[in-house]
């Protein structure tokens, strides 16, 4: 699993606390090494190599992420250290956090209000010319209700181990385990035939709806979850990310970076329910989501892999967008890029899902990712009344419609799930001008079921 650590800036934590100290902290070096003996209830030693619990089982899943690290603190004023217990495995003296650059977990400890899981990059500021284009937005609207959840599952959730990619970063204010969601990505990028981008994935938990909306975003207001201290934190490590990114890092981006930044701290001191992917760079990509705790593991993983996919779409954030302006711009510009994501979604997470999950989805008629698809888009249909691609629920309305284009041969199948497809522009190709684009907007709702499983009418595949 990739490496995640907290930023433990000592002068971050004093202003994120909002307290300080006459306490200064001299220049010495500090080591980390595992326990080898039992001290605490609870705590895991490494005997032989091995990882145990201190009442003898074997325990290997947490490893550890890497040998003992040696880290210089510097000179600076800290805040009292935190008030709940510190004993345990990898826990700092000075905040109380889980280190997670020593030890996957910190068993026993009750953790701050919410996870603060995190990965912050080194304190170097790349200072190389990096000419970006406008920010390109790409944002899902999570609907209020679901017509088909699987419960959550309780086992393992990727069965084929992936190797990490080391351009995904995560910053998790969720409840929901850091190393589940980095799983997830990881497959998700596994699909991909190359990768290009930088990506930082930011998430948290929100709490009840309260039904006002975010100006200018499709997002609404929740209750926060998080308290003002984790905010400024989570917002220190976003501005730190993006100064060690060569694009967004670089003075000419300055402007650029204030902009966002206020963006996400406005979006997070009120509660907004983000789903979205800022393609800040062409290879600066910035995920955003929050949801309640408690959101059924089905419906993350879907959740997290569609937000993904945009950020593995290359042409949505490079001079693509510039041959598409002069083509002009419609509705359907927007319904192909959310097209592709949900249908990437639908069947890359279909193999995420466990066999618990499936056992689970079976009940409610489960078959395969296809017949999924269609069903889901026939039951967006019956709820809003309209046909339209543009309807409630476009991803996954546009999704369908690629669907009926690879089934008549137009388009490939595998060049939506390995992201080919967005390396040279060829979306621009699906416009009002190709016939083919316009027969499969124009009868994608054309579905029937045929001995229980959702398929496109015969007429429409065979004319």
């Amino acid at each position: 699993m990739k490496k995640i650590i907290l930023p433990l800036l000592i002068s971050l934590i004093a202003t994120s606390c909002g307290a300080t100290s006459d306490t200064s902290i001299p220049t010495t070096p500090t080591t980390t090494t595992p326990p080898t003996e039992c001290t605490t209830f609870g705590m895991r030693i490494l005997v032989d190599g091995v990882w145990q619990d201190c009442e003898g089982t074997p325990d290997v899943a947490p490893v550890p992420l890497s040998p003992p690290t040696t880290t210089t603190s510097s000179t600076s004023t800290v805040s009292p250290a935190p008030t709940f217990p510190l004993e345990g495995d990898g826990i700092d003296a000075i905040t109380g956090l889980c280190d997670l650059s020593v030890y996957e977990n910190c068993d026993g400890i009750p953790p701050p209000t919410t996870s603060t899981t995190s990965f912050v990059p080194p304190l170097t500021v790349p200072g190389s010319t990096v000419t970006s284009p406008p920010t390109t937005t790409s944002t899902t609207t999570t609907p209020t209700t679901t017509t088909t959840v699987a419960p959550a599952a309780t086992s393992p959730v990727v069965n084929t181990p992936v190797s990490n990619d080391s351009k995904i970063d995560l910053i998790n204010f969720s409840a929901t385990p850091t190393s589940d969601l980095m799983n997830w990505a990881n497959f998700a990028s596994s699909k991909m035939a190359e990768r290009t981008a930088n990506i930082l994935i930011v998430t948290y938990n929100i709490g009840e709806y309260l039904g006002g909306e975010i100006p200018g975003m499709p997002f609404n207001t929740n209750e926060i979850v998080l308290s003002q201290s984790e905010i400024d934190l989570l917002m220190a490590q976003i501005e730190q990310w993006m100064l060690n990114d060569s694009c967004m890092g670089h003075n000419e981006e300055r402007g650029h970076l204030s902009e966002e930044l206020e963006s996400y701290r406005f979006w997070l001191e009120n509660g907004a329910d983000t789903s979205t992917h800022r393609g800040l760079c062409e290879r600066t990509r910035f995920v955003m989501m929050a949801w309640k705790d408690g959101q059924p593991t089905w419906d993350l993983q879907r959740f997290l892999v569609h937000e993904l996919y945009h950020a593995f779409q290359r042409d949505i954030a490079n001079d693509c967008n510039d041959t598409i302006d002069r083509m002009g711009r419609g509705e359907y510009v927007h319904a192909v890029v959310e097209g592709a994501a949900d249908y990437f979604t639908f069947f890359t997470a279909d193999e995420i899902y466990t066999d618990e999950d499936r056992e689970n989805y079976d009940r409610i008629g489960y078959k395969n990712p296809a017949d999924t698809l269609l069903r889901d888009a026939i039951d967006l249909m019956n709820e809003d009344g309209t046909n339209d691609v543009t309807g409630s629920g476009i991803a996954t309305r546009a999704a369908v419609m690629l669907r009926l284009m690879m089934e008549k041969g137009w388009l490939l199948h595998e060049s939506i799930l390995d992201g080919s497809f967005h390396h040279n522009c060829a979306r621009a190709e699906l416009n009002p001008s190709n016939p083919d684009f316009v027969f499969a907007w124009e009868n994608w709702f054309r579905i029937e079921e045929q001995n229980g499983v959702y398929k496109f009418e015969d007429s429409v595949l065979n004319n």
